[in-house]
């Protein structure tokens, strides 16, 4: 949301460039808790789908994007759009993996007794 509202070029490659050194770890930290809530024997099948899905994700919102950017839409309404999404899968990742990964050491605990 903070680039789409730049004016400075050089201010908005600052803000990109501060973004995707904070989403690598992200990413690394969702695998993480992945592989954790996972079982190891399925975790190439979630992989499996994961890809995929994510790449079809990717291609069909970068087609919808060059269908309707120059008539219906602008530069900044779409990092608005992308910002308000980021946020709330994020606060949903807050939310409900943590619980998950508690839920899934009380059941370790459970079985290991």
């Amino acid at each position: 949301m903070i680039a789409g509202a730049m004016t400075n070029v050089w201010w908005f490659y600052a803000v990109i460039l501060v973004m995707g050194i904070i989403l690598a770890p992200v990413n690394v930290a969702i695998s993480g808790w992945m592989n954790e809530l996972v079982e190891p024997k399925f975790l190439g099948r979630v992989s499996g789908w994961l890809d995929p899905l994510m790449m079809t994700a990717h291609s069909a919102a970068l087609a919808i994007i060059a269908a309707i950017f120059p008539a219906f839409i602008k530069v900044d309404s779409i990092y608005n759009a992308i910002g308000i999404l980021m946020l709330i899968v994020g606060t949903y990742y807050l939310i409900i993996l943590p619980r998950l990964v508690r839920t899934e050491k009380k059941v370790r605990m459970e079985l290991e007794m």
